[in-house]
Order: structure tokens, then C-alpha cells, then sequence
């Protein structure tokens, strides 16, 4: 009974490759249409790749979310008990927060960055200066892009469909 399970019309791998078959089936898309199909499904991969990651460089999430929990989080219940932040009781009520957030800013950007040949020229020096920020960057936005990820994966899947169709019906027309 050794691959019977494969064979057998019930099962779930059946049923599921049923359903795909069918899906396919209804939009005529068929093997030859995997290969402009997964063209188009990497170029929208590399398309919102490339759009969070901007979006992430320009709105900095990552300090727009520090600058809210300092209004709301440990910071501002402390204030709120007329706690002064130089005082040694704010470092002890919020203490853990705010001196983990000072020592990963430290540790990530140097006090005192190393000099190079390179950043005397004016193009690359921003270059090389900004490239924490772009790792920063790359970083949220693959920390966003995981988050939403149930969210775009069938988008992208729908626009893959809707565009191989769409290239499908253009090629009959031209043909006419």
C-alpha cells in the first residue's frame, strides 16, 4: 500500500492539486503560462521589495514608534508623575526601555565614525554615511513585509493571474 495515498482521488493532495488545476483551469492559464507567470510574480516580489524598502528610508518607522512610546510608554507615565528625566527615579521607573534604546542607537552608529579616503568625495561620502540607515531600512521593511505577508501574497497571486491574462487576450489580438 506504499503509494496508494498518491494515486487515490481522495486524498488531500489530490483534492488540493484539484482545486489549483481547477483555478487555473477557469482563468486559461495553462503550463505553457508558468514561465511568463513567474516573470510576472518576481517583478511584483522585486516591486514592493523595493517600495517598502523606500518607504521605510523616507518615514523611518522605527523612530516614529520611539517618538509614540516616548509620548505613551514608560517615559510619559514617568513625566506623569512629576518624575524629571535627569532625576535617578526615572531611570529605575523606565529605566530598562530608555537605556536599552540609548545602548542599541550607540551600538549601531559610533560616537566617532571612522574616516575614510572615500567620504572626502562629496556622492559617496553621503553614500557611505547613510548606508546604516539603509540597512536600517531593509531591515523594517522586512520586518513589515513578513507582517503583511497573508495579506499580499494572495494579492500578488491575483495580479499575477490578471496579468498573464491580460498578456494572453493582447497576443490573440495581435494575431487577428
Amino acid at each position: 500500500r506504499i503509494g496508494s495515498d498518491i494515486s487515490d482521488q481522495h486524498s488531500p493532495c489530490s483534492l488540493v492539486m484539484g482545486r489549483v488545476r481547477a483555478f487555473f483551469d477557469s482563468h486559461d492559464i495553462g503550463v505553457k503560462d508558468v514561465p511568463l507567470a513567474l516573470v510576472y510574480h518576481e517583478v511584483l516580489g522585486v516591486a514592493t521589495l523595493t517600495a517598502w524598502w523606500a518607504l521605510c528610508y523616507t518615514m523611518k518607522p522605527t523612530a516614529v514608534i520611539m517618538r509614540t512610546l516616548g509620548r505613551t510608554g514608560p517615559g510619559a507615565m514617568v513625566t506623569a508623575g512629576r518624575v524629571t528625566p535627569g532625576s535617578l527615579t526615572f531611570y529605575k521607573r523606565g529605566g530598562p526601555f530608555l537605556r536599552g534604546r540609548s545602548g542599541a542607537v550607540s551600538f549601531s552608529a559610533p560616537a566617532t565614525p571612522a574616516k575614510s579616503k572615500w567620504t572626502s568625495i562629496p556622492i559617496l561620502g553621503k553614500a557611505i554615511k547613510g548606508k546604516e540607515r539603509a540597512a536600517g531600512s531593509l531591515a523594517e521593511s522586512s520586518a513589515i513585509r513578513a507582517m503583511i505577508k497573508p495579506i499580499t501574497f494572495p494579492l500578488k497571486m491575483y495580479l499575477t493571474v490578471y496579468l498573464v491574462g491580460l498578456t494572453k487576450s493582447r497576443m490573440k489580438k495581435e494575431k487577428r
